[in-house]
């Protein structure tokens, strides 16, 4: 697995130029060892598979197409804790 730099934001063209091929679907704790290992992230249940999560600045960050992908952080719901639709992309 190719290590990508945990505090650098990726740019728009970089989140727009990546989509979900080949679902793998994790639960919580997987996927969150993958954030940590550089991966981003995204939920199969989730509307727009272009948003996405990403270790920025050494927090937990959701990159949402209708706010130009700027990071906010993320407010972790039980549904995020329990789901098991969370992909690689």
């Amino acid at each position: 697995m190719k290590k990508k730099p945990i505090s650098q934001s990726p740019s728009q063209s970089t989140l727009i130029s990546t989509p979900v091929t080949e679902p793998n679907p994790l639960d919580f704790p997987t996927a969150i060892r993958e954030v940590i290992a550089g991966e981003r992230l995204t939920k199969l249940s989730w509307k727009d598979p272009q948003t996405v999560v990403q270790l920025s600045n050494n927090r937990l960050q959701i990159c949402l197409p209708k706010n130009d992908y700027t990071p906010c952080d993320l407010i972790i719901s039980d549904g995020d804790l329990m789901g098991e639709d969370w992909v690689v992309v």
